[in-house]
């Protein structure tokens, strides 16, 4: 029954809208309400599609600065983590970067943050090359941004010295972790020595 009212609330907003979406944030609301009402009825492809819809919004209109899209990005990794669909959760994290990127431009540390949250998760499937490549694009802005002490360059590396573990590379795990621990590390000490 709550899923019919608010079917219905969605439909009169959109209704009359020709594509404008001046009610934007009580259509991405409601889209939200019936994703939490379709994962309680257990029907989560639905509330998939109700989520999948609300950040389709939040990226069309540029809307990345509402908080709210956090929460709808952490609601769908929540759901494709519980189906284990590995493959869509990459996707989300690559159309979530794309969108920062053309946002807010490459050499943003908020764009930095989602570049290393795709990382970690190429990392996870052991996509290594690639997880590489986007740590160092990700520790580059945050050096550009921060410098080289910056808590989000240890993170960075501490996920470096994780995925070199993971690759049972110990030299440069051991590398990374202690750089990663190191308040006083200086840029010349980012690569292993040889």
């Amino acid at each position: 029954e709550a899923a019919e009212v608010l079917q219905q609330a969605l439909r009169y907003l959109t209704k009359d809208s020709n594509g404008d979406m001046q009610n934007y944030q009580a259509v991405i609301d409601i889209h939200c309400k019936l994703s939490f009402v379709y994962t309680t009825m257990g029907q989560n492809d639905k509330a998939e599609a109700m989520l999948e819809r609300a950040l389709n919004i939040y990226f069309t209109l540029n809307l990345l600065e509402d908080p709210n899209l956090a929460t709808v990005i952490n609601s769908l990794v929540k759901l494709y983590r519980s189906q284990k669909r590995m493959d869509s959760l990459e996707r989300l994290h690559r159309s979530h970067m794309k969108a920062m990127e053309r946002y807010y431009g490459v050499d943003d540390t908020r764009v930095a943050h989602v570049i290393n949250e795709l990382a970690v998760h190429l990392s996870k499937m052991n996509k290594f090359e690639e997880a590489i490549e986007l740590y160092e694009q990700a520790m580059n802005v945050y050096i550009n941004q921060l410098g080289f002490q910056d808590v989000h360059v240890s993170e960075v590396l501490s996920n470096l010295a994780h995925l070199f573990s993971e690759q049972r590379q110990g030299d440069l795990a051991a590398h990374y972790h202690n750089l990663s621990a190191n308040p006083n590390r200086i840029v010349e000490d980012l690569l292993p020595k040889q």
